[in-house]
């Protein structure tokens, strides 16, 4: 049954990702066939999935699967890619906080998502305010609670508010197969 409503769920996420997409494509004469489209965080429950569809969409896919892929806290880290024949950016690569994360009291675990997100909103926004491609940053409906992730996400959108560039999504208790750990999601103990 969990299955069934991820599923449903995911697909749900990933068609609003992708009509958002294709209402700013549009107004600016892109097809499909003709679009690139760069998935930052390609590699997560969301963005794997969301890579799919895409391709199947005909769309040209680039990516950033992860850390280990390409490290986007890192100065130029987005420079590989030639950002004249990118059309649209999908930013789902936030460092993460499940249920126990989020809830934990552990210093460490707070500072590491917010030095990391800093280091990654650092490289990011400017990136894509200096060559104005259009852009879904992914936040989250904790953006509002007083805790690291909240703080970081809520940033995230206020850095966006600034360079006026992006347009945000907020996501509710995604979830969905993943090795139970620190930062699982949704269902906590």
């Amino acid at each position: 049954m969990y299955l069934i409503w991820y599923v449903f769920l995911l697909i749900c996420y990933i068609c609003h990702y992708i009509n958002c997409a294709e209402d700013i494509l549009l107004n600016n004469d892109a097809s499909a066939s003709q679009s690139t489209v760069l998935v930052l965080g390609s590699a997560g429950n969301i963005g794997s999935s969301l890579k799919e569809h895409l391709i199947k969409a005909n769309y040209n896919v680039l990516e950033v699967r992860n850390r280990k892929h390409i490290d986007l806290r890192q100065s130029g880290a987005l420079d590989v890619f030639n950002p004249q024949e990118i059309d649209f950016v999908y930013f789902l690569a936030c460092e993460v906080g499940g249920a126990k994360y989020i809830a934990s009291n552990n210093t460490n675990y707070n500072l590491d998502i917010i030095e990391n997100n800093l280091a990654i909103y650092k490289e990011v926004f400017p990136w894509l305010k200096k060559h104005k491609i259009p852009f879904i940053f992914t936040s989250s409906y904790l953006h509002q609670q007083y805790n690291a992730y909240g703080s970081i996400k809520r940033l995230g959108e206020q850095y966006i508010h600034a360079i006026e560039v992006g347009k945000i999504v907020r996501l509710w208790n995604v979830y969905g197969i993943e090795k139970i750990g620190i930062k699982s999601h949704v269902i906590n103990d």
